[in-house]
């Protein structure tokens, strides 16, 4: 399962979104302001933008990053789905 930290208004959030979904992946929305906990995790992670995509407890990063994930199969052959 895949999460998605976003805001809203995020191009690149829906884009994100629009990726997992195509690729018939599992994934939840997280929205960044409306949650403290996880307002607090990026203050910690030093994250300062969004999207954040994360599978299971590993950090994806971005969209490219997660494009990059997708298109080059890492999904399949590095991580399973378990996580």
């Amino acid at each position: 399962m895949y999460t998605i930290y976003t805001k809203d208004d995020c191009g690149w959030c829906e884009k994100a979104e629009k990726l997992l979904r195509d690729s018939y992946l599992e994934y939840e929305l997280i929205d960044v302001k409306s949650d403290p906990e996880t307002l607090e995790m990026f203050k910690r992670r030093k994250w300062s933008t969004v999207p954040q995509v994360m599978k299971g407890d590993i950090h994806i990063g971005g969209y490219e990053q997660l494009e990059l994930h997708i298109k080059g199969g890492y999904w399949k052959s590095k991580y399973s789905e378990k996580k």
